[in-house]
């Protein structure tokens, strides 16, 4: 009986660490953007997976994947004066 309670307790602590991890992936997002002149500092993104190269509407344009637990930039068309400029692109899958 005991062996059966351990092994019912690992496979819900299994399942339960892999529905966090779906839920964290669900989080992450792509933008595209420049603040001012400049390019997005790299110390502000994620350094895994981006940049990517993306093909919209035949133009190769980089995109950024920001981690889930960053500061997100708006993701507006007009933005107010003094923000940056970013545009969500899609959302992506967790890639391990």
């Amino acid at each position: 009986m005991r062996k059966f309670i351990r092994i019912f307790l690992v496979l819900l602590t299994t399942l339960l660490t892999l529905t966090g991890i779906s839920a964290k992936a669900e989080e992450d997002v792509y933008y595209t953007g420049y603040t001012g002149d400049t390019m997005l500092d790299y110390s502000y993104i994620s350094p895994y997976p981006g940049p990517y190269a993306i093909d919209e509407d035949g133009e190769s344009k980089l995109a950024y994947c920001f981690n889930h637990n960053k500061s997100r930039p708006p993701a507006k068309s007009e933005p107010e004066d003094g923000e940056a400029k970013y545009r969500k692109i899609a959302d992506v899958d967790y890639v391990a």
